[in-house]
């Protein structure tokens, strides 16, 4: 008899326990901010270039606007080039799929492909030019010295991830070509 007890206060104090665990997460959740974050980030992504620049650059409010701005439509672009890019990839693959296709359709598509992630490249590095463009000669200097750290992660991928990604994200494990 006196196990019983025992066992059944054991359970009261165990459902106790879950229900303010599961009070603390429901209420809880509904604290959490929503939207952008306060520092500048868009939709998710970190914080936006300008803000980001503004600090190490000495960029005036003017600057930061203008690089704000120029970097929301190459942000829109390059979604663009993304999901052209995607597309005429699927389309190339899609090949294998026939029980017979040219070479002359599988040397189109690719060279469409081709076209795309140059298009991409190109579109990339006349952004950075741009903002180069903007600033005096004592900030192209430090932006310069940033470039690097800034390129590597845009070629490795660890810059702000794309607004629409489509498929699964790249294998960071892969082996690389050199």
């Amino acid at each position: 008899m006196q196990q019983n007890k025992f066992l059944v206060g054991g359970i009261v104090l165990l459902l106790l326990l879950n229900l303010g665990t599961l009070g603390f997460l429901f209420f809880n959740a509904q604290n959490t901010p929503q939207g952008p974050p306060p520092d500048g980030g868009v939709q998710g992504r970190l914080p936006s270039i300008s803000m980001r620049l503004k600090e190490p650059l000495h960029l005036t409010d003017e600057q930061a606007a203008a690089i704000e701005s120029m970097h929301m439509n190459h942000l829109s672009t390059m979604d663009s080039l993304d999901k052209d890019f995607h597309d005429a990839l699927q389309n190339y693959f899609y090949l294998l799929t026939k029980d017979n296709y040219t070479q002359p359709q599988k040397d189109s598509l690719l060279g469409m492909v081709s076209v795309i992630h140059a298009k991409k490249a190109t579109t990339a590095f006349d952004h950075f030019e741009n903002i180069n463009k903007l600033l005096n000669p004592e900030q192209q200097k430090k932006f310069k010295e940033m470039l690097p750290d800034i390129l590597r992660r845009v070629i490795e991928g660890n810059g702000p991830p794309p607004q629409d990604r489509h498929g699964p994200p790249p294998a960071a494990d892969h082996p690389r070509k050199n």
